[in-house]
């Protein structure tokens, strides 16, 4: 959870986010993007939100390893159910994964349950219809991502090789906003405008979330090499 308040110094009242509502995002047990996320979906902003809550995980007959004790999880999803907003708590169950561990395919066992959480009944409905038939396509106008980036993702259109982009657009707000990194090669102007929209709606409603979220978005794409001069030229012409 976030160490200070996400209230800005003096916070304007915008519908349906008041000091109340992101009093209750402050106390979710979730990372800081999906507190934005709702904040986002409260907004009309974004349709839905899709969150997959890990509570064990285990490879074969090993003892499970607890990610987040049954207390933690209750917490989490009473403080959903609290928020006002339509929402989806599937039932619990275990997904097996395939995984070489030590030179030898092991059965990766987790214990999860999924969240999701809609603007309103029909953007939820649309989102729980896409998850349960294993649609991506849907999947991800459900999640608000740009139509074009999604056709990127399936392969309609041609992704944009990101080591490609200048520096000054990845430091900037609408690449670290937008809701994906797989952005297609033609359109990823007008893609990561919906990033700046995200970003300029967060910064009016919680500043301090803004940063963080802005600052954790600058590390990913640190780690993934594309601020280092040396990964970009080895990458630009793959």
């Amino acid at each position: 959870m976030s160490e200070q308040s996400l209230l800005p110094q003096t916070v304007e009242q915008i519908p349906g986010v008041d000091k109340e509502f992101l009093d209750k995002i402050e106390r979710l047990n979730i990372d800081i993007d999906e507190k934005g996320e709702l904040i986002l979906t409260k907004l009309g902003i974004k349709p839905a939100v899709w969150i997959i809550c890990e509570i064990k995980i285990w490879n074969g007959d090993e003892r499970p390893y607890v990610i987040q004790p049954e207390e933690s999880v209750q917490t989490l999803v009473d403080g959903i159910k609290d928020l006002g907003l339509p929402y989806t708590i599937t039932p619990r169950t275990v997904v097996v994964t395939q995984e070489r561990i030590s030179g030898r395919s092991v059965d990766v066992n987790t214990d999860r349950l999924e969240i999701r959480v809609g603007s309103n009944q029909d953007n939820l409905d649309f989102l729980n219809e896409a998850l349960d038939v294993k649609d991506h396509e849907q999947m991800g106008i459900a999640l608000g991502i740009p139509e074009t980036a999604v056709e990127a993702f399936i392969g309609i259109r041609k992704s944009l090789n990101l080591y490609t982009l200048p520096k000054e657009v990845i430091l900037g707000d609408p690449f670290l906003f937008t809701p994906t990194r797989l952005l297609s090669e033609d359109n990823w102007q007008e893609e990561i405008k919906e990033g700046e929209r995200r970003a300029e709606a967060l910064k009016v409603v919680s500043p301090r979330l803004f940063q963080r979220i802005r600052a954790s978005g600058m590390r990913a794409d640190e780690n993934q090499g594309l601020l280092s001069d040396k990964v970009r030229r080895e990458n630009a012409h793959k």
